[in-house]
């Protein structure tokens, strides 16, 4: 069965995701924002068996930590997944890999202990359709 696709940036790196998700979150720990350059990381929780890597495993990059080891492009650096030590069956997928997320909508909010003040209040940030517009 296939449920979705994926692919990193450069298109080096392809996934397939045999099932829907366990769960969708919005990570905010330190660590996460170290990894991504934002405030926030949005992961897909999926279970180690309903994850596959159909192309690109050659580009496939990975570093690890006493909490875990984190899969990446080295071609485009997108990050791909997350296996952390604590869950090693599990992975946590980047939700901005996959093909279509029109459906998958985060349910949860981790490590909210280090979630920066401004995140909660996002909606009141001026936002504008396209570019970065003026001040």
């Amino acid at each position: 069965m296939e449920y979705k696709n994926g692919s990193c940036y450069c298109g080096n790196i392809k996934i397939k995701l045999k099932e829907e998700p366990k769960l969708v979150v919005n990570c905010h720990c330190n660590n996460c924002r170290s990894h991504t350059g934002s405030a926030f990381s949005s992961y897909i929780a999926f279970p180690l068996t309903s994850f596959e890597l159909i192309g690109g495993k050659e580009n496939m990059s990975e570093y690890s930590t006493e909490k875990g080891t984190k899969y990446f492009c080295k071609t485009c650096g997108t990050p791909i997944y997350n296996i952390i030590k604590s869950n090693p069956d599990g992975c946590l997928i980047y939700l901005g890999i996959i093909d279509d997320i029109s459906d998958l909508t985060p349910r949860r909010n981790i490590w909210c202990e280090s979630q920066l003040e401004w995140v909660m209040n996002m909606s009141s940030i001026k936002s504008l359709e396209q570019g970065i517009g003026r001040r």
